[in-house]
């Protein structure tokens, strides 16, 4: 009797899951799966298809701050294993989706811009610009990639441009709490589970939609207090920009820093507590003293538009002659 009793208690739950699963797999149901990866996601975006469909970038959420190498791909430069470039300027660009230019075309980023630039403006010396922003990096990331690479890549300039992301508010972790955490074993369960288990995947949409929710009314209320944990607090991202300061000293190179700017209700905002360290080109200054009106500058709240890239690239472009060329 008491071995029926417990054939029933494992049973029961398993049949149930079972069902859903079966249930899942027949008609394929797709909930938030984020196909495009800024794309804002609606609640109860249910979708229903015929095939299965290659799986998600849900299995990446979890799996905590990811730095990519300068080999895969993910950035918008092409990179060889060789340095190559012993006879020419090498400037980094290092940021977040603002740096890796999301809204623009690749030749328009300010990266592609300052190089053309350059060129233009110096036919004694070469310039190379590699642009190394990822959408999603915070300085967490920033200070990881560089401290990482920076003696492969010998640069004679780093442009550093973070903040939008540091501040975001932060469901779980921060990126220095996840990155410390010893979580190999949860993410090899939870990437088996995602992989295999049509149910599972549906579960942890529902549940990231949820938390990706909080993540945006973060992100285009920067200034709001009421998201307090932070993926980077105000004083980790001045030590973590100051860390990148003193790498680039030690290597040899100098440093630029970008001070990010938000477009919210038609009025330039800076977010203060997340202000960078000289020296540091100001972008509410400079967009302030175009002719051409703010909203021209941007392709969101966020993210500059083309005009707004070329614009950062003109001054930067200034500043490498003035300073550091001549």
């Amino acid at each position: 009797m008491f071995f029926k009793k417990l054939l029933l208690v494992f049973m029961i739950p398993l049949l149930f899951f079972g069902s859903l699963e079966f249930a899942s797999r027949v008609f394929n149901i797709e909930l938030n799966t984020g196909e495009d990866p800024f794309e804002e996601t609606k609640l109860f975006n249910f979708k229903l298809v015929s095939s299965k469909e290659e799986v998600d970038r849900d299995i990446f959420i979890e799996t905590g701050p990811k730095i990519f190498s300068i080999y895969s791909g993910r950035y918008r430069c092409k990179i060889d294993e060789r340095n190559r470039w012993s006879s020419e300027y090498i400037i980094l660009t290092l940021g977040d989706s603002c740096t890796y230019g999301l809204g623009v075309d690749s030749n328009q980023t300010f990266s592609c811009c300052l190089e053309n630039l350059l060129n233009s403006y110096n036919s004694n010396m070469k310039f190379r610009v590699f642009n190394f922003g990822y959408p999603g990096y915070s300085s967490f990331q920033g200070l990881i990639f560089l401290n990482k690479y920076i003696k492969v890549l010998n640069p004679n300039l780093v442009i550093i441009w973070f903040g939008a992301n540091d501040g975001c508010y932060a469901p779980f972790y921060s990126d220095k709490e996840f990155y410390q955490r010893d979580n190999k074993m949860l993410i090899n369960v939870h990437n088996f589970l995602y992989r295999h288990f049509k149910f599972y995947q549906l579960l942890r949409n529902i549940n990231l939609n949820y938390f990706r929710r909080l993540v945006d009314r973060s992100f285009k209320d920067p200034l709001n207090k009421r998201f307090r944990k932070k993926r980077v607090s105000p004083s980790e991202f001045i030590d973590n920009l100051t860390k990148m300061k003193d790498i680039c000293a030690l290597n040899d190179c100098d440093v630029i820093f970008i001070y990010h700017c938000w477009f919210i209700n038609n009025k330039l905002e800076r977010h203060k507590e997340y202000c960078p360290l000289e020296p540091f080109l100001d972008l509410c200054n400079i967009y302030l003293v175009e002719n051409a009106g703010a909203n021209a500058f941007w392709a969101d709240y966020c993210h500059p538009s083309a005009m707004g890239h070329r614009i950062i690239a003109e001054h930067i472009a200034e500043i490498v002659n003035d300073r550091i060329i001549k």
